[in-house]
C-alpha cells in the first residue's frame, strides 16, 4: 500500500488544465485517465488526446515512488473537495480518495498502457516570443480555421511560420485565408501546426511571461 498526502487547493487550477484536452470522444479508453508519476515529493500529472498533451507537477507527500492513473470520475471529485489536505491510496489495483467527506474507489488502469509523449531535448530548435503575441496571432486566424476535421484534419489547425524573414500566422476554412503578421524578426525556419484542441487551451491561459516553443524535426 502506498499512501499520498496532497492538498485540493494546489490542484484546482492544474486538474483544470489537464481535463482542458481530454475529450469526450475518446478513442483509446486509458485517454479517459490522467498519468501520475511520483518521484522524491514531486507529483507530475500527464493527460493526452494523442494531438495534444498537458504536463503539470504539484508537490505532494509520499512514501515511495509510483506511477498510477487517475479517471474522470476521480478527478471530478477531487475537484469537490474544499481546501483542504486530502489522502490518495494506492492498494490491491485500486485508487481510493480519502478526505474529510468519506472515501472514494475509483477504476484502476494499469500505467503501463499510457501513451508514451515525445521528449523536448536541449539539441531541439527553440522559438521564444511574447505569450500575448502568440494568443493574439491565434485568436485572429481561428475563425478561419477548418471545421471538419474527420474530412481534412490539417487545415483544422492554424499554420505558423517564417516569411519574409518575419513571423506569420496562417489558416484556411476551405474559402478565406486568414494571414496575421506579427513583425517579429525570425532567422530561422520555422515551421508549426497548431491543432484547433491546443489552440483553444492557449487563449485560456494567462500569461506575461515569454513562449518557449520547441520544434522537433
Amino acid at each position: 500500500m502506498t499512501e499520498i498526502r496532497l492538498n485540493s487547493l494546489s490542484l484546482k487550477d492544474k486538474l483544470n488544465t489537464l481535463t482542458s484536452c481530454m475529450s469526450d470522444r475518446q478513442t483509446l479508453p486509458v485517454l479517459d485517465y490522467v498519468l501520475c508519476n511520483i518521484e522524491g515529493c514531486k507529483l507530475t500529472m500527464t493527460s493526452s488526446n494523442l494531438e495534444v498533451s498537458v504536463v503539470a507537477t504539484v508537490d505532494v507527500l509520499s512514501e515511495a515512488n509510483i506511477k498510477f492513473l487517475l479517471n474522470k470520475d476521480a478527478l471530478a471529485i477531487i475537484k469537490k473537495i474544499k481546501n483542504e489536505d486530502f489522502s490518495l491510496v494506492i492498494e490491491d489495483k485500486q485508487v481510493t480518495i480519502k478526505c474529510s467527506t468519506g472515501k472514494y474507489t475509483t477504476a484502476f488502469e494499469s500505467p503501463d498502457n499510457f501513451p508514451l509523449l515525445p521528449k523536448v531535448e536541449e539539441k531541439q530548435d527553440m522559438l521564444e516570443l511574447p505569450f500575448e503575441m502568440l494568443q493574439q496571432g491565434l485568436k485572429k486566424c481561428l475563425p478561419f480555421s477548418y471545421d471538419d476535421y474527420i474530412s481534412r484534419p490539417i487545415v483544422c489547425s492554424i499554420y505558423i511560420h517564417r516569411s519574409e524573414d518575419l513571423l506569420r500566422f496562417v489558416s484556411f476554412d476551405g474559402y478565406i485565408i486568414a494571414s496575421f503578421n506579427t513583425g517579429i524578426q525570425i532567422e530561422k525556419d520555422v515551421k508549426i501546426v497548431f491543432p484547433k484542441t491546443a489552440v483553444k487551451m492557449l487563449l485560456s491561459y494567462t500569461s506575461k511571461e515569454k513562449t518557449q516553443l520547441y520544434i522537433s524535426g
